[in-house]
């Protein structure tokens, strides 16, 4: 585990796989532990010897004494090397292996003591980890102990063997045999423990006809609480009850039982037949029984708006109508039209004759542009060129104003194409499809200093 000091020819000869300062090992290269597939320091040209059981030990310990895992969990691993002839430098490395010689967990380093590396063996990449240089000196008399931590695989994966190899050197810096080295294994089975159950509540009260779009709740149980960061996730089946390619629709992210906000998207089709589960993530679990026989309806197709002016409209096909700004119905907005009389995100809600079943537009923005409202031609900027195919700038009668100026470029239907803050009095509309614009210039608070038409070619 401790480098030696080697001339250039042994090193040209044995073909050292770690190069670190004479005086401070680094550690030893990848796949020295003495799991299947390797070897260990004292038969790769880096220590000389033999694996040593009468002068002292390496002993690897779980935090908790713990001899079994639970899958996810994380734990505090110590390694600690003791030799009662050696007491100058100390070196460790260790692995994490499952029944298959896979690589089981993660190694963790928590302090400048230890590293991780990887490495290869048996044809598998494996992690490691091991001491530094700044950590191969005792800890106390002839012992050094070494500490990190190891999650646990999400999932069981049968019982997990940590392999580690310990060195304890003289520190004469001379590839022999004074070097002891050191193995150990330790076994760590699956924590026996009983898979959490997942119960829907009220199965029978939550199947039926249901709209997309409408949230419902769906309240269901855990035996035992899951590990830390799990969530359930609600699942709708296709309309065959299968859960082959299942939608979500509604996370709730805890470790127990609770209710869930869920709400059937547009994507899943209108028919009959369909299952609703609750799956946890920390462990995967199924719930244990479903909504059955639930239906979905058919939605309106969604509205889409066009505006005329200050004047917004959707199809007159449809038998109910809301519209919204900002997010909040507007009082008597009831038609398949509505006039605008400020700016701000609009949309509406829309029903059919079939079912209670709604669907909302798109959310756009839109800005005032009847003619009773329009900002009046400014007389105190223009714009060059116009007609234009690029950069248009601004000409100021009155001189360049003080302020900050922010512009706003809207097609033909007052859709806000461009806007920013102006930049050395022009912008670049070279980007923008050809056609006729009105392009405003605001203030700092907001209003309006005066618009014109742009032609773009």
């Amino acid at each position: 585990m401790i480098q030696k000091r080697l001339t250039p020819l042994l090193f040209l000869l044995f073909g050292i796989l770690f190069v670190a300062a004479v005086s401070n090992s680094s550690g030893p290269p990848p796949s020295s532990t003495g799991a299947p597939g390797e070897q260990t320091c004292a038969n790769r040209s880096c220590h000389g010897g033999s694996i040593n059981t009468a002068n002292g030990s390496v002993v690897v310990s779980i935090s908790g004494n713990s001899t079994e895992y639970d899958p996810g969990m994380k734990y505090t691993v110590s390694v600690e090397v003791s030799d009662q002839d050696r007491n100058a430098k100390f070196g460790f490395q260790l692995t994490a292996l499952s029944a298959s010689n896979a690589a089981a967990g993660t190694l963790i380093s928590i302090n400048n003591q230890v590293a991780l590396v990887t490495g290869s063996a048996s044809g598998g990449q494996r992690q490691y980890v091991r001491q530094t240089s700044s950590g191969n000196n005792p800890s106390s008399s002839n012992t050094k102990v070494w500490t990190f931590e190891w999650t646990a695989p999400a999932t069981d994966v049968g019982p997990i063997t940590f392999y580690a190899a310990g060195l304890a050197a003289n520190g004469n810096r001379v590839a022999d045999s004074g070097d002891h080295t050191f193995t150990t294994t330790k076994v760590l089975n699956p924590k026996s423990v009983s898979p959490p159950v997942i119960s829907v509540t009220n199965p029978a009260g939550l199947s039926g006809e249901r709209c997309p779009n409408n949230a419902f709740n769906i309240d269901f149980t855990t035996t035992i609480p899951l590990q830390a960061g799990n969530s359930f996730t609600a699942q709708i089946s296709d309309n065959m009850g299968s859960f082959a390619n299942p939608v979500s629709i509604g996370v709730l992210n805890n470790t127990m039982g609770g209710s869930i906000s869920a709400n059937i998207p547009f994507i899943v089709s209108p028919a009959s037949g369909y299952q609703i589960r609750i799956v946890s993530s920390m462990p995967v679990v199924n719930s244990t029984n479903s909504i059955p026989d639930v239906t979905v309806l058919a939605a309106p197709a969604q509205p889409m708006i066009e505006q005329n002016a200050s004047i917004l409209s959707v199809a007159d096909t449809y038998t109910s109508y809301q519209w919204y700004l900002e997010g909040n119905p507007i009082t008597g907005a009831t038609n398949n039209t509505y006039e605008i009389t400020q700016n701000g995100v609009y949309y509406v809600l829309v029903g059919h004759a079939t079912n209670d079943c709604r669907r909302p537009s798109l959310q756009q923005e839109f800005l005032v542009t009847s003619r009773k409202n329009l900002v009046a031609k400014s007389s105190s900027w223009t714009v060059h060129p116009n007609p234009s195919s690029g950069i248009v700038h601004f000409t100021f009668v009155d001189g360049k104003p003080t302020e900050n100026l922010k512009y706003q470029l809207l097609d033909a239907l007052g859709r806000k194409i461009l806007e920013g803050v102006l930049v050395d009095a022009q912008i670049d509309l070279s980007n923008i499809t050809s056609g006729v614009y009105s392009l405003y210039l605001l203030d700092n608070n907001g209003q309006n200093r005066g618009v014109h038409s742009v032609i773009l070619k």
